[in-house]
């Protein structure tokens, strides 16, 4: 166990069968909640791709629907991810 090393003062731990998207790296976990921890010191994500039309996109701490939580995806730091399979009548896929 440890505090987060950006510095917002959260003690994570790490499990053994939590790890990134890729699986390579190991995932911080909140001990008071055992939740996957969002540093909001963190910033900017590493890009992933789209599960949807494969483009490579990031995500901010910050940056996140009021409604539903979920972090709206960017194509850049500056330019919001618009998903060529985002349907009005499918609702919104973030």
């Amino acid at each position: 166990m440890q505090f987060c090393k950006y510095g917002c003062g959260t003690y994570v731990g790490f499990l053994a069968d939590v790890k990134s998207l890729d699986g390579l790296k190991s995932v911080p976990i909140e001990v008071k909640t055992s939740k996957v921890h969002e540093c909001p010191k963190r910033g900017w994500s590493e890009y992933v791709r789209c599960i949807r039309c494969g483009n490579e996109i990031c995500f901010h701490n910050s940056e996140t629907s009021s409604i539903t939580g979920k972090k709206y995806p960017f194509d850049s730091p500056k330019k919001r991810h618009q998903c060529r399979f985002f349907t009005k009548s499918g609702g919104d896929i973030n």
